[in-house]
Parts: C-alpha cells; structure tokens; sequence
C-alpha cells in the first residue's frame, strides 16, 4: 500500500510539472533568495520521491545549491520568493517537508 502511494505521489508530481514549467517566469538573480527544504521524516523518505521533488523544484526554476543526505535530508535551494507558496503545496502528507528562509544561525547565549 504504501509503495502504491509512493508512485501515485510520484505520478501526480510528475504530470505538474510541465504545466508549472510553463508557467514559470525566469526571474533575476535578485529577485531569488536562499531556502531550507527539509524532509521532516528524514532517511524514512523515499530517495526517489527526494529526486522527483528535485527535478519539480528545477523546472519551475529553482537552484539546487546542495543535497543533505548525512544527518537530514533535504535541500539548500535558490529560488524567487514567489515559488514558496507553489513549493510549499507540493509537500505530502505521508512524507512531509518544510520551506524555510536560509539564515545564519547564532547561539541563544
């Protein structure tokens, strides 16, 4: 049951993403801002959904600036503040992921 979910989520993220490509305006450089993708079930998430979500986040024009596969998984990715919302939606229930704004972080002391 789960892997038939797997490839439904796989199918259905793969059949948006030339409507999204299509839509998807190239922005300039500094319209984009850095992002956090993060799996939020880490090495439970399946690597081929990991890749779908990769290639989706290409072609509605983000940069994969690096893949976290060591102690999380998920990605640190240049895109235009307008895609966060389109990215957001595409999380999955089953195997959820969070967007957040890359930022330095500092010690609470």
């Amino acid at each position: 049951m789960l892997f038939k979910n797997i490839v439904i989520l796989l199918a259905a993220v793969a059949a948006a993403a030339p409507l999204e490509a299509r839509e998807a305006q190239p922005e300039t450089v500094a319209n984009t801002q850095d992002y956090l993708i993060i799996f939020r079930k880490g090495f439970d998430t399946p690597d081929r959904l990991v890749r779908a979500l990769s290639n989706n986040l290409k072609s509605l024009g983000a940069k994969i600036n690096f893949e976290y596969h060591t102690v999380i998984k998920g990605f640190a990715v240049s895109m235009p503040k307008s895609l966060v919302d389109e990215v957001v939606a595409l999380s999955d229930s089953e195997f959820p992921f969070v967007v957040e704004e890359d930022k330095e972080a500092r010690p609470l002391i």
